[in-house]
């Protein structure tokens, strides 16, 4: 991601990321610096299924830039400092505030590449069932994004007014964040 004012990222529809420069030059150079420097953070998250936010207080490992949304993958630590086996991976939308700690934590063993072999839209599922959606599709620009997408197997447009699409996909909790962030533009018909 270039923080430069003059090089514009355009992502489409599903873009989180922001057009305003103060955000780019602030937030993320702040959150970069953290990541090189091994800086604690307290972010304050606003929740995608309820709307709630709650205070995280976290050890930044990268930012990521995935599909369309900027995601700060992070370890958290708990009240008694007991820091999370795994990372996490938040939104950078929907981190409402962040707080630089006068903490530093050493260096963590993580492997990114191995932390999104099951995310969305790469995972096999060999350990989950394969269901079948059927989706009426309200919004426009969700059912361009879907006629263009590589879904596999393919996505199957059933009909066109209402726009209905039929996926076979494994049922996985990225499956259900991915439905959640675009409930308000669909219709669940099946299951």
């Amino acid at each position: 991601i270039s923080t430069d004012e003059n090089f514009i990222v355009d992502l489409g529809p599903f873009s989180e990321f922001s057009e305003n420069v103060i955000n780019r030059t602030t937030r993320i150079n702040s959150v970069l610096n953290a990541i090189k420097q091994r800086q604690k953070l307290l972010i304050s998250y606003q929740s995608a299924h309820d709307g709630a936010e709650k205070k995280h207080k976290i050890l930044p490992l990268k930012l990521i830039l995935r599909i369309d949304t900027v995601y700060l993958i992070a370890k958290t630590e708990d009240e008694e400092g007991k820091i999370s086996e795994k990372g996490f991976q938040f939104a950078f939308r929907r981190i409402k505030t962040i707080q630089r700690l006068n903490e530093f934590f050493p260096e963590q063993n993580f492997d990114y590449k191995k932390f999104f072999e099951s995310c969305y839209g790469r995972f096999n599922g060999s350990s989950s069932p394969k269901i079948k959606l059927l989706l009426e599709i309200k919004s426009e620009w969700l059912q361009a994004y879907l006629k263009e997408s590589h879904f596999n197997p393919p996505i199957k447009i059933k009909k066109q007014k209402p726009f209905t699409v039929e996926l076979s996909l494994y049922d996985t909790l990225d499956l259900e964040s991915w439905l959640f962030s675009i409930l308000p533009d669909v219709k669940i018909l099946e299951p």
